[in-house]
């Protein structure tokens, strides 16, 4: 007789930050090894681009993310959009914060992806 074991899938992970009122910064958040992959934006979003800025620790200076072409990384948001984005542009990311282009007006929760490398 075969034995059946329950199979917990750990390929890939969420978390939520915040873009507290009148503020545009989220706080620092740790991809533990994943790769950030994607956001699930809130539907009362004011903010039309996002930001992002890294470091590799977590009290460390925060620098904007580039690409290798040396344009800043962005990304157009809207409310209730599911954005994603190529796992590369996070690949060698530890800590990050999002930036958002203008203050929020209340606090604004948004779902982080994550997978495996």
């Amino acid at each position: 007789m075969v034995e059946t074991k329950t199979f917990t899938d750990n390929r890939s992970s969420k978390d939520i930050v915040t873009i507290l009122d009148g503020k545009c910064v989220t706080e620092v958040f740790d991809l533990h090894g994943m790769v950030f992959v994607g956001i699930n934006l809130p539907a009362e979003l004011t903010s039309k681009k996002f930001f992002f800025q890294s470091s590799p620790t977590v009290n460390g200076i925060f620098q904007d993310l580039f690409n290798q072409d040396g344009v800043r990384f962005t990304c157009q948001v809207a409310p209730s959009r599911n954005v994603r984005w190529d796992i590369i542009d996070f690949k060698a990311d530890r800590f990050l914060k999002i930036l958002s282009d203008k203050e929020e007006t209340a606090d604004r929760i948004i779902t982080l992806q994550f997978s495996l490398r």
